[in-house]
C-alpha cells in the first residue's frame, strides 16, 4: 500500500476509539474494482477471518451508508502494553461505507463497535474517501506525466506529428483503462462544419468527415453543449436502424441525464459494416478547447465483453473525467502542432502550385485564380475572392474583383456580375465595405476575414491587393472551427508571398507572350515570315487569350485617319470603323498615350459613350465593362492601336492587363515595322519592275519620287515625307533630277561633289550645315548611289520630314538605295548609248554639212550658163576635204566614244581649221538673215600644236550652238586674237541668254539651257558643249562663257543677250 494511503487510514483510525479497523479497495484504473485491503488501528488484532467486509456493497453507491453487520465479527483489542499485555474482545456491530470511485465500487468500509459513533462518523468516512480519491488523482497525474514524457512534443515533420498524436491517444486510452480513443476536430466543408477524425487508436480505413449536427453524434453533442458526456453502458444497438442512429442514455458535466443519438460506423468509415455494431460498452467524451473555444472532442471507450466475460466497469465521472480533462489540453496542443505542420506542408504545396502556375501561365487570370484558390484552401474557406484596388484621379478609388474561388462541391452560385465598389485608399475601411457589400451578394455564405497586402520596400505606398474569405452557411448552433487563427496565419503568409510574386507576373507573362509573337518560322506550320497584317492578327489573338478581353480591335492608318482593320474574335461589321478625332481613341492616338477605363459605366468615365455604344451594338453586347486603348508606336511614330474591350459580364481590365498590352504593343510595333520594311522592299522591287520599265529621263525621276513617297508612307509610316533624287554619270551627265523644289535641286546639283562626300560611307542624317537641305525639310536622311553602284552612277537620295529620323530608317533607305542603283545603272547604260550616238552625230555633222554646201554650189554652177573652171576646182577640193574628214571618223572615234578624250597633236596653221569651220555654217545662218563675220586679228601664219579633227569638232559645236540660239536678223561673230600670250578663239551671237548660275551645268552631258523660244523649236541633246569642253581641256585650254543683256525686250523670251563662248589656248603650245 502506498504510504500516503496508509497515513490517511491510520490517522482516521487513531482518531476514533470505536473504529478498530477498516477495509478499502481502489485502483488507478477505473476499469477494475481493485482488491480489498484491511487496515487495523494500532493495538488491534483480528479474532476472525476478516479478509472482506462482512456486508454486501450496494450498487450505485454515491454517498456514505451505514449497515449493520449480520454475522458476528470480533477483534482483540490490547488493553495494556507488554509484558503485561491484556487483550479484550470486541464485536463489530456496524460499518460505514463511502464511495471512492462509485461507478466501479472502489470504496472504503469502516467497522464500528459502537453503532452511535458509526452514525456520527459517516461524514468523516466520506471525507476519508475524498482524500483517498485525491491521492488517486494525484497518482493519476504522475502516471499521466510519465506517459506524456514518452511522446514527442515538438515534431519536425507532419508524419511525426500524426504518429505522435496516435501515440498520445494510446497513452490516454492506457491511462484511463480504455480499449480505444478517438479525436474529432471541427473543420469547414462545402456545406458547412464537419467533424474530421484526426486520430483513432483502432485500425480503420479512410474516415470521411461527417456534417456536424448538434442533434446527432456524441462528439457533436459535447462540442455543441460545451460539456463532457458519459455513456456508462451502451444499450443494445443491434436492432437500431442506420437512418435513426443509436439512442444512448448518459450523463453530462452539468449532472443532467441526457439522451443522445450516436452515429453508425459507416457514416464515418466507408469500410465499416453498414449496420450498427455493439462493440462499445462505455464511452466518455470530453471537449477540446483551442483559442478559448470548443473546436473538437476526444472520446475514449471500453469494449463490450464477449460471451462469458464480465462487463468492464464504466468510466468514472470524477477520476476519469478529471484525467481526460488534463489530457485534453495536451491533445488539443498536439492537434494544433499536427495542423500547423499539415498547413505548413499545404502552404509549401500551394506555393509550389502557384509557382508552377505563374511559370507556365498563358493567361493572366491563371495567376489570380492560383492565389485565390491557394489562400482559400489553406484557410479552409468556402469561398475566396481576390480583390484589386486602383486609385482614381480624385481621392477615392475602385476595389474590384479579380478572381473568385469556391470550395469543391459548394452548391452556392458564384457572382454573375463581378464585384466593384468605390472606396478610399485607406485599407482599414475595406473590410466593412466587403462585409456589407460583397457579403450581401454572397449570402448565405458568411464573411470571415479580409487579408490585405502588406506593401514592402522599395515599392511602399498603399496596398493594392486584398483577399476576402467566406465560410459556408452557419447552422442554428454552429460550432467554432478548429484553430482558425492558425489557418488564417498560413493563409495570410501564403497571400503575402503570393502578392510579391504577382508583381512580376504580368511582366513575366508578357515576356513569354513575346516569345510566341512572330517566333521563328516552321517549315510545316509557317514556311514564311509573317507580314504586318498577320503579325497584328497574331498579336490580337494572343492578347485576347492572355488578358481575357472579350474583343480586340486593331486600328491602322495615318494618325489622323485610323480605322479598324482587324478584330478578334472576328467582327466583320466593324471592319473599316473609323476613329472619331474627338473620341478618347483618337486622343490616345494623337497624344501617343494609352488610356484605360476600368469601369465604363461609372460617372467618372471619360469615354465618348455614343461611339462606344455603336461598337457594342455591332458586337451584340448590352454594354461594355472595361476599355483599354494602347497606341502602336515605334520611334515616336504611330503605326496603329490595340483596343481591348470586355462585355458587361466580363473581367475588369486592370494595371496588369495594361502592362501586358504595353509590352505586346511595343514588340508588335517593332515586329510590324520590320515586317513592313521587308515586305515593302519586296513591293518596291515589284513596283519598280512594273512601273519603271518603259520610263526614262525626267519622267523616270517623277515616277521614282511618287513611288518612293508611297513606299515611305507604308514602310516608315511617314505620310508627309518629301523625296529628292539626283543621279548622274560621268559620261551621260544627269540621269534623274526630281523633287518638290527645283531651286534646291539646282543648288544640290551645283554642289553635289562636296555634299556627296559627307553622305558617303552608308549615308547619314543631315544637320544645320546643309542649309539648303534644311529648307527642303527640317530633318532628313540621305544616301549616295555610288555607295552601291560601281558603274559610275553618282548622286543623292534624300527623305525629309518634320520628325527626326533614326538609324533604322537610314538602314531602310540604304536598302531602297541599293534597289534604285540597279534601276539607275540601267538608265546610265541607256544614256551612255545615247551619248555615243549623239557624239557620232556631232562628229559627222561638220563634214556632212560642208559636203552639203559644196554640193549645192556645184549644182548651182552646173545649172548656170557659164561654168567657171576655177570655181569648180575649188568646190571639188572642198568636197574632197570633207570626205577625208568622214574617212578619218573611224580613227577619230577615240574621243567620240571613249570616256576619256585622247588627242594626237601636230604643229599646223590655225587659219585653215577656223576658216573651214566658219565656211561650213555660212549658208545655214544666211537663211535667217543673220550677219555672219570672221575677224582675224592674229598673224596669218599662226601655228599651234593641235589635233586637227578634234579641234574641228569643238569649234563646230560652238558655231552650231550659236546658229541655234541666235535671233533672226541678228549677228554671229567669230574672232581669233592673241592676248597676253593666250590665243583666244571666240564665237559670239546675239540671241537667247544663259543663266550664269547654271554655267557649270551646261558643260555636263545631256544638259541644255532650254530657253523658251516662242517662234521655233530648238533641237539638241545637250552633248555639243560638253564635247567641246572636254576637247579644249584635253588641249590644256579653257572654255568660258559670258551672257550679257544686249537691249531690253518685250519679254524674257524675246530679250536679246550677247553670248560669247571663248576658247583659250596657251600660245606656247
Amino acid at each position: 500500500m502506498d504510504p500516503r494511503f496508509q497515513n490517511h487510514l491510520d490517522e482516521f483510525l487513531l482518531a476514533r476509539s470505536s473504529a478498530p479497523l477498516l477495509w478499502a479497495r481502489w485502483s488507478l484504473s477505473t476499469r477494475e474494482k481493485g482488491s480489498w485491503q484491511i487496515r487495523f488501528r494500532r493495538g488491534v488484532q483480528p479474532a476472525d477471518d476478516l479478509a472482506i467486509p462482512p456486508v454486501v456493497i450496494p450498487e450505485d453507491l454515491t454517498q456514505p451508508v451505514i449497515l449493520k453487520v449480520q454475522e458476528q465479527l470480533t477483534v482483540r483489542i490490547l488493553e495494556s502494553e507488554p509484558p503485561e499485555a491484556f487483550w479484550r474482545a470486541e464485536t463489530i456491530k456496524s460499518v460505514v461505507i463511502a464511495p471512492i470511485v462509485h461507478q466501479v465500487e472502489q470504496v472504503v468500509v469502516v467497522g464500528f463497535t459502537d453503532e452511535a459513533e458509526a452514525r456520527q462518523s459517516s461524514t468523516s468516512v466520506e471525507q476519508l474517501a475524498k482524500k483517498l480519491l485525491q491521492e488517486l488523482q494525484e497518482l493519476r497525474r504522475v502516471q499521466e506525466t510519465e506517459s506524456l514524457l514518452g511522446v514527442p512534443t515538438a515534431p519536425a515533420h507532419l508524419q511525426d506529428a500524426r504518429h505522435g498524436l496516435i501515440n498520445l491517444a494510446h497513452e490516454v486510452a492506457r491511462c484511463l483503462g480504455a480499449d480505444g480513443a478517438k479525436i474529432y476536430l471541427v473543420r469547414r466543408a462545402n456545406q458547412g462544419p464537419v467533424l474530421w477524425r484526426a486520430a483513432n487508436t483502432a485500425p480503420e480505413g479512410a474516415p470521411q468527415p461527417v456534417p456536424f449536427s448538434p442533434d446527432r453524434g456524441l462528439a457533436d453533442y459535447v462540442i455543441s453543449e460545451k460539456t463532457w458526456l458519459l455513456i456508462p453502458s451502451c444499450g443494445p444497438v443491434s436492432e437500431s436502424k442506420p437512418s435513426e442512429g443509436v439512442r444512448q442514455e448518459g450523463r453530462n458535466g452539468r449532472g443532467d441525464r441526457v439522451v443522445v443519438y450516436a452515429r453508425i460506423g459507416s457514416e464515418i468509415d466507408p469500410e465499416a459494416p453498414p449496420l450498427i455494431t455493439d462493440e462499445e460498452e462505455s464511452i466518455l467524451t470530453y471537449p477540446l478547447e483551442t483559442d478559448e473555444q470548443i473546436t473538437g472532442a476526444v472520446s475514449v471507450w471500453r469494449r463490450r465483453p464477449q460471451e462469458g466475460q464480465s462487463a468492464p466497469a464504466p468510466f468514472d465521472e470524477t477520476l476519469d473525467v478529471t484525467s481526460l480533462k488534463d489530457f485534453a489540453r495536451h491533445l488539443a496542443a498536439a492537434c494544433q502542432r499536427m495542423m500547423q505542420l499539415q498547413k505548413a506542408d499545404d502552404q509549401l504545396q500551394e506555393t509550389t502550385v502557384l509557382a508552377q502556375s505563374l511559370a507556365g501561365a498563358e493567361r493572366l487570370h491563371e495567376g489570380y485564380d492560383a492565389i485565390s484558390a491557394g489562400a482559400g484552401r489553406l484557410a479552409d474557406a468556402a469561398c475566396a475572392v481576390l480583390l484589386h484596388f486602383e486609385p482614381r484621379k480624385d481621392a477615392d478609388g475602385y476595389l474590384y474583383q479579380s478572381a473568385i474561388w469556391q470550395m469543391k462541391g459548394l452548391e452556392h452560385a458564384l457572382l454573375e456580375d463581378p464585384f466593384l465598389a468605390n472606396c478610399s485608399p485607406d485599407s482599414n475601411a475595406w473590410e466593412d465595405i466587403v462585409r456589407e457589400s460583397l457579403g450581401e451578394r454572397l449570402r448565405p455564405m458568411v464573411f470571415r476575414k479580409l487579408l490585405v497586402e502588406r506593401p514592402t520596400a522599395p515599392q511602399g505606398g498603399p496596398p493594392t491587393l486584398a483577399l476576402a474569405l467566406f465560410d459556408p452557411p452557419r447552422l442554428a448552433r454552429s460550432p467554432a472551427y478548429f484553430s482558425d487563427e492558425l489557418l488564417e496565419h498560413f493563409s495570410n503568409a501564403f497571400f503575402q508571398a503570393a502578392t510579391i510574386s504577382l508583381r512580376s507576373h504580368a511582366g513575366d507573362l508578357a515576356s513569354r507572350l513575346l516569345d510566341r509573337l512572330a517566333g521563328p518560322p516552321s517549315s510545316s506550320e509557317r514556311p514564311e515570315l509573317l507580314g504586318p497584317e498577320e503579325l497584328l492578327s497574331q498579336a490580337a489573338q494572343l492578347l485576347a487569350e492572355t488578358t481575357g478581353a472579350d474583343q480586340i480591335l486593331v486600328y491602322t492608318g495615318t494618325p489622323h485617319h485610323q480605322q479598324v482593320r482587324q478584330s478578334f474574335p472576328p467582327a466583320p461589321k466593324l471592319q473599316g470603323f473609323r476613329v472619331a478625332p474627338h473620341s478618347k481613341t483618337g486622343q490616345s492616338i494623337l497624344k501617343k498615350r494609352p488610356h484605360r477605363e476600368l469601369a465604363v459605366g461609372e460617372a467618372s468615365s471619360e469615354l465618348d459613350l455614343d461611339v462606344l455604344r455603336q461598337i457594342t451594338t455591332i458586337l451584340g453586347w448590352g454594354s461594355a465593362r472595361s476599355w483599354l486603348a494602347y497606341p502602336l508606336q515605334h520611334k515616336g511614330r504611330i503605326l496603329g492601336l490595340f483596343k481591348l474591350l470586355t462585355r458587361e459580364s466580363g473581367n475588369f481590365l486592370g494595371r496588369d492587363h495594361e502592362e501586358i498590352t504595353q509590352q505586346v504593343a511595343r514588340h508588335a510595333a517593332w515586329e510590324v515595322y520590320k515586317a513592313a520594311r521587308q515586305q515593302a522592299l519586296e513591293e518596291l522591287l515589284s513596283l519598280i519592275n512594273q512601273q519603271v520599265g518603259d520610263v526614262h529621263g525626267n519622267q523616270l525621276g517623277e515616277v521614282l519620287v511618287a513611288l518612293l513617297r508611297d513606299w515611305s508612307d507604308r514602310v516608315l509610316f511617314r505620310p508627309d515625307v518629301r523625296v529628292l533624287i539626283l543621279a548622274r554619270s560621268e559620261r551621260s551627265g544627269t540621269l534623274v533630277k526630281a523633287g518638290p523644289d527645283k531651286a534646291i535641286l539646282d543648288e544640290l546639283e551645283s554642289n553635289l561633289d562636296g555634299i556627296a562626300k559627307r553622305f558617303r560611307s552608308g549615308g547619314r542624317h543631315w544637320n544645320n550645315n546643309e542649309a539648303f537641305l534644311n529648307q527642303f525639310a527640317p530633318n532628313g536622311i540621305g544616301v549616295t548611289f555610288n555607295s552601291f553602284a560601281k558603274q559610275g552612277v553618282d548622286g543623292l537620295l534624300c527623305l525629309g520630314d518634320e520628325g527626326k529620323f533614326d538609324e533604322e530608317e537610314l538602314e531602310v533607305l540604304r536598302e531602297a538605295g541599293r534597289l534604285l542603283s540597279v534601276v539607275l545603272n540601267v538608265e546610265r547604260e541607256r544614256n551612255d548609248l545615247k551619248v555615243v550616238m549623239g557624239r557620232f552625230r556631232h562628229a559627222a555633222l561638220g563634214p556632212i554639212q560642208g559636203m552639203k554646201s559644196a554640193a549645192q554650189d556645184l549644182v548651182e554652177i552646173a545649172q548656170g550658163a557659164s561654168v567657171d573652171a576655177m570655181e569648180v576646182r575649188k568646190l571639188s577640193s572642198s568636197v574632197a576635204k570633207e570626205a577625208e574628214l568622214l574617212r578619218l571618223w573611224r580613227e577619230n572615234q577615240r574621243f567620240y566614244l571613249d570616256d576619256e578624250v585622247k588627242i594626237k597633236r601636230r604643229r599646223l596653221r590655225l587659219w585653215p581649221v577656223v576658216e573651214r569651220c566658219y565656211a561650213r555654217y555660212r549658208d545655214i545662218v544666211s537663211e535667217r538673215d543673220v550677219k555672219y563675220s570672221l575677224n582675224w586679228k592674229a598673224a596669218s601664219e599662226l601655228r599651234l600644236y593641235l589635233d586637227d579633227a578634234a579641234f574641228d569638232v569643238a569649234l563646230s559645236n560652238l558655231l552650231d550652238n550659236a546658229a541655234k540660239y541666235v535671233f533672226h536678223e541678228q549677228r554671229i561673230e567669230v574672232c581669233v586674237e592673241v592676248v597676253k600670250g593666250i590665243v583666244e578663239i571666240w564665237v559670239e551671237d546675239v540671241g537667247h541668254g544663259i543663266d550664269m548660275k547654271a554655267v557649270r551645268r551646261i558643260f555636263q552631258p545631256k544638259e541644255r539651257a532650254n530657253p523658251d523660244d516662242p517662234f521655233r523649236m530648238i533641237s539638241g541633246q545637250g552633248l555639243g558643249l560638253a564635247m567641246a569642253h572636254r576637247i579644249v581641256e584635253a588641249h590644256d585650254g579653257r572654255l568660258t562663257v559670258r551672257s550679257d543683256r544686249y537691249r531690253p525686250g518685250k519679254s524674257e523670251e524675246t530679250t536679246p543677250y550677247q553670248v560669247r563662248f571663248t576658247i583659250e589656248l596657251p600660245f606656247s603650245i
